[in-house]
C-alpha cells in the first residue's frame, strides 16, 4: 500500500507543485521578466498580485471556475494542463523506472541502483524541457537559469550512470562524441562559413548534455525522433507559409520524451543483444 498509493501520490503532489512552478517559468520567460523579480505573482490583465490560495495548483483554477478573483478575467487554461503535464510526467516516469510493472510478478521495485537515478532525473528534465519549449517556441530563446535547470539532472544522471555501471563507459563517451560532432559542429561550421547559426546555442547545450547523459543507443534514438518530427513538421509548415529561423526546443522535448518513456525496454535489449 505504502509503495503503491503513497510514493505515487507523493510524486503527483510534487508534479503538480512543479507544474505550477513551471507556468511562472514559462510566463516571466516569454515575456521577459526575471525569474527572481521581487513582484509576487500576478493577474496579467488587471496586474492585481495573487495572494497564496490563489495559487494552490489545480485547486484555485476549479475554486475560482477558471477566472480572476479581482477582475474575473478569464484564466488561461494553460495554468491547470501544464500542471497536469507536471504531474503526469513524475507519475510516469515512476511507474516506469522506479516502480516496475512484470507480468509475471506484479509491480516491483527494479534491482538496478539507477531505477531511483532514472525516475527522478527523467522526471526533471521533461518538465524543464517542457517549460523551454514553450518559451522557445514563442521568443527563440531559452533562459539561462532554465538550461542550468535542464542541465543539472543530465549531468547527475550520467555521473551516476558511470559509477553504477562502470561497463557503460564506453557507450556514454560514443553518445558524447557524437553530440558533440553533430550539433556543436553545425554550430560552428555554419557560423564560420554562413555567418549565421544553424542551430541556437541552448539547443547545443542540451543536445551534449543528453550525449553525456544517455548511451549511445539511446542518443540514437532519441536524434532520430527529434530530427525527423522537425523536418516532418516545419516541411508541412513550409507549404503553408514561408518561415525563417524555427524553434527546436520543442523537437529536443518530443526526442526526448520518447527516448525516456518509449525506449528504455528497446535499449536494455539491443545492450544485451550486443553482449555489452
Amino acid at each position: 500500500m505504502f509503495f503503491e498509493v503513497f510514493v505515487p501520490l507523493i510524486f503527483a503532489l510534487v508534479g503538480l507543485m512543479l507544474g505550477s512552478f513551471s507556468n511562472v517559468i514559462v510566463y516571466r520567460g516569454e515575456n521577459d521578466i526575471p525569474l527572481l523579480s521581487k513582484s509576487r505573482s500576478f493577474c496579467p490583465s488587471c496586474q492585481h498580485e495573487l495572494k497564496w490560495y490563489d495559487n494552490i495548483p489545480l485547486l484555485s483554477f476549479i475554486s475560482l471556475k477558471g477566472r480572476c478573483r479581482y477582475c474575473h478575467s478569464p484564466i488561461s487554461k494553460r495554468y491547470p494542463l501544464v500542471e497536469l503535464i507536471g504531474m503526469a510526467i513524475f507519475l510516469s516516469s515512476y511507474f516506469l523506472y522506479a516502480y516496475v510493472y512484470d507480468g509475471a510478478i506484479g509491480y516491483h521495485y527494479p534491482e538496478e541502483a539507477m531505477a531511483i537515478v532514472d525516475s527522478l532525473a527523467t522526471s526533471f528534465v521533461l518538465l524543464f524541457l517542457f517549460d523551454a519549449a514553450l518559451i522557445d517556441k514563442k521568443t527563440q530563446t531559452v533562459p539561462t537559469y532554465l538550461l542550468l535547470l535542464i542541465i543539472l539532472p543530465l549531468l547527475a544522471r550520467g555521473i551516476a550512470d558511470l559509477f553504477i555501471n562502470p561497463a557503460y563507459w564506453a557507450l556514454h563517451l560514443i553518445a558524447l562524441a557524437l553530440a558533440t560532432l553533430l550539433f556543436l559542429g553545425s554550430f560552428l561550421l555554419t557560423k564560420l562559413i554562413y555567418k549565421q547559426e544553424a542551430i541556437g546555442l541552448a539547443d547545443v547545450i542540451i543536445a551534449i548534455g543528453l550525449g553525456f547523459a544517455y548511451d549511445v543507443f539511446s542518443f540514437i534514438f532519441f536524434l532520430l525522433v527529434a530530427c525527423l518530427s522537425a523536418a516532418i513538421i516545419e516541411i508541412i509548415k513550409l507549404r503553408k507559409q514561408s518561415k525563417g529561423p524555427f524553434a527546436f526546443v520543442p523537437y529536443l522535448f518530443l526526442g526526448v520524451m520518447f527516448m525516456s518513456l518509449a525506449f528504455p525496454m528497446a535499449r536494455d535489449w539491443l545492450i544485451g543483444g550486443l553482449g555489452l
